[in-house]
């Protein structure tokens, strides 16, 4: 045994302490936004973070454009658990989410209902409780709440969708994932999830200066109401709604070095 011991510390005298170990990587699952997937806005955030030596996982969510919503809240969090189980296995000692858009709003729900290191919240979206969804979605969130009463939240109902930039589309969802996403007394209330994020949950919060009205002032009113006894940030950076992961990519990770 002393044997070891000797040569162990002739190894470290030649080579120098080892700085980083397996077990001190840090994982990273990576949230894209509505209608995009994990080839879209955010990938050249996780391929930045892949080779900055970061284990990183970008899972394709409901709200891709290829899934429309087909999972709820429920769902999405056993999906984000997923991902985090995979990346502990894999050798991460601590996990952090980041997510863009509405995968902003999810990571910080995400935060409510599980324990994780950080949350990197990217120009989030999708407030239900904002002006401009609740006039639109109004009456499609009735006829949600309607079919979930009557024992009916798989059934699928047709209505228009709303994104940045007025974009619209039609698309097809189950109700109950209808009230999820857009119920303003739902789970994305930022109101009412952002006080309760969970103790111990570093925040980043990412806000692109050329983002609209609308979403900086419903922004800015979240991040205030986060618990005081957390540890939050906010960084500005010069990009739109959609070019502020990419923007976001030096700051994401200066801040994952501070976990």
């Amino acid at each position: 045994m002393r044997a070891f011991f000797v040569a162990m510390a002739a190894a470290i005298a030649l080579f120098g302490a080892p700085t980083e170990s397996l077990a001190q990587k840090i994982g990273v699952v990576v949230l894209h936004g509505r209608w995009d997937s994990p080839r879209g806005w955010a990938l050249g955030l996780a391929r930045y973070l892949e080779r900055e030596g970061h284990l990183v996982a970008s899972p394709e969510m409901p709200w891709s454009g290829g899934r429309s919503y087909d999972k709820g809240a429920a769902g999405f969090v056993a999906e984000i658990d997923a991902a985090v189980a995979d990346l502990r296995a894999k050798g991460a000692a601590k996990v952090a989410i980041a997510g863009h858009s509405q995968g902003a709003m999810a990571a910080l729900y995400y935060a409510t209902q599980r324990e994780v290191n950080g949350i990197a919240l990217i120009a989030p979206g999708g407030y239900a409780q904002g002006k401009l969804f609740v006039e639109h979605y109004g009456g499609v969130v009735a006829e949600a709440r309607r079919l979930v009463a009557e024992g009916r939240g798989g059934e699928n109902m047709s209505f228009t969708d709303l994104n940045t930039g007025d974009r619209s589309k039609r698309l097809s969802a189950p109700a109950a994932s209808v009230l999820d996403y857009f119920d303003p007394e739902g789970p994305m209330n930022s109101f009412g999830i952002a006080p309760r994020v969970r103790p111990g949950t570093a925040v980043l919060w990412i806000a692109p200066t050329r983002e609209s009205a609308g979403l900086t002032r419903l922004s800015e009113m979240t991040f205030e109401r986060l618990p005081a006894q957390i540890v939050r940030s906010r960084v500005d950076v010069a990009a739109d709604h959609m070019s502020a992961p990419e923007a976001a990519k030096q700051a994401v990770m200066d801040w994952l070095k501070g976990l």
